[in-house]
């Protein structure tokens, strides 16, 4: 029972992983699953102070905008 439990709670890791992997090849991909995380943590968690869901929800989106700035100018940054 132990090792079902501690899979499901890491499923919001493998998604974010999945992100992670996509979003290397393809910046667009890593911008919506890390923007889509962040979202869906946002609406379906409740009860934390601002500090929790900033740190939880706004890394993630955080770093989801970071790849929508690389996919939109890339090519402007690099030259």
């Amino acid at each position: 029972m132990t090792n079902v439990t501690n899979l499901i709670h890491n499923i919001p890791t493998f998604f974010l992983l999945a992100a992670l992997i996509l979003g290397w090849r393809w910046e667009w991909a890593g911008a919506v699953g890390f923007i889509a995380f962040g979202i869906w943590y946002l609406v379906s968690v409740r009860g934390f102070d601002t500090g929790t869901y900033l740190l939880l929800a706004g890394v993630p989106v955080l770093a989801g905008l970071l790849f929508l700035v690389e996919w939109l100018f890339g090519k402007q940054i690099r030259g």
